[in-house]
């Protein structure tokens, strides 16, 4: 029976676990403040484990929509825990209107979620998952077994088109966000906008992918270009003018 266990002594999170379960969010989640950084790997490990629950071929799906049920009951609307947990562990949030701005928190998730659908199309083709609506694909007449084929991308362009655009706008939000954070917290802002260059340096490659429903193809960043956004990210905190600049001119080199 499935159970959740809340331990009385909440155990210390394991680096070795983030950085085996996404390598771009471990390098964000070390950059935080130290009183902020295992509740949000936490969250973030939370997260992932409903992807599993989710994504699974070992459970029945009947069994899994009831385990993803009980599991959003115990974990309730978590895109808003980041932003109310600034507010409460950082001074520095203590005058920040908490409504509208975790409806930018909700925005800027559901920008990075896109993000990693977007680039992850063919292999979760091949493991039965479909997370383009079936509206949009009939718009295009395809099905998602269509998909399968890398020759059907031509076909499926104006969906990627409208999702592309579809993602972007939710980052905008995401970059407002960040922005809005007091420059004093340069931690919490670095943390904020690793993850915004990085997703739309993913968008960009995936708009411009002639194979992006290949699944003998990669769709991501190179290690040296993870790096190279850190360093001039890092190297420009202090000017938001500039640093929306760069936002800026990466979100035009994304074909849509």
């Amino acid at each position: 029976m499935f159970q959740m266990v809340r331990p009385s002594v909440p155990p210390k999170i394991p680096g070795e676990i983030l950085r085996s379960v996404s390598r771009s969010f471990y390098l964000t989640l070390a950059v935080l403040p130290a009183n902020v950084r295992e509740q949000v790997g936490l969250a973030y490990l939370l997260a992932r484990a409903a992807d599993t629950l989710a994504d699974t071929d070992l459970i029945p799906r009947d069994v899994r929509l009831k385990h993803l049920g009980l599991f959003r009951e115990w974990v309730l609307n978590p895109q808003s825990k980041d932003t109310t947990l600034m507010c409460a562990h950082r001074p520095a949030f203590h005058g920040w209107e908490v409504e509208p701005m975790v409806a930018m928190g909700i925005r800027f998730g559901k920008a990075l979620q896109l993000t990693n659908i977007l680039r992850d199309m063919p292999a979760d083709l091949r493991r039965g998952r479909c997370y383009i609506p079936q509206e949009m694909l009939n718009e295009v007449a395809l099905r998602p077994v269509d998909l399968l084929k890398p020759d059907a991308l031509p076909q499926l362009r104006p969906v990627l088109t409208r999702l592309l655009r579809v993602a972007l706008e939710h980052l905008d939000q995401g970059w407002l966000y960040t922005m809005a954070i007091p420059r004093r917290e340069l931690r919490v802002r670095l943390a904020c906008i690793w993850p915004i260059l990085f997703a739309v340096q993913t968008l960009r490659r995936v708009s411009l992918s002639p194979a992006l429903l290949d699944p003998t193809v990669t769709v991501k960043m190179t290690r040296g270009e993870v790096y190279r956004d850190m360093a001039l990210a890092s190297g420009t905190l202090g000017c938001g003018t500039l640093l929306t600049g760069y936002y800026g001119h990466l979100r035009k080199s994304v074909a849509c």
